[in-house]
């Protein structure tokens, strides 16, 4: 299964619960919601989407299924926006 791990250009700023990221390379801003904030500080060290999914499932009540599902939709949008690399 693969992992993932941060792009180490990446530079973040806590904005409330919000996370705001900048590719520096790119010069894109994003903002990420508290539950992907939430998954963002999980990422850094390298995890794969199992990982993930058994950490998250522990905080919150949601079932395996859609909870991996979700995880998988988020990691793919940070990987196709250069935030995320596959190791």
């Amino acid at each position: 299964m693969k992992r993932y791990k941060r792009n180490i250009n990446i530079e973040t700023v806590n904005i409330g619960e919000e996370l705001g990221m900048l590719d520096v390379e790119s010069g894109k801003y994003y903002v990420l919601d508290p539950i992907s904030s939430k998954i963002w500080g999980m990422l850094e060290n390298e995890i794969d989407i199992d990982g993930l999914v058994n950490l998250l499932i522990l905080d919150f009540e949601v079932e395996k299924s859609v909870c991996y599902d979700d995880v998988s939709d988020l990691l793919n949008k940070l990987v196709e926006n250069n935030l995320l690399e596959k190791v």
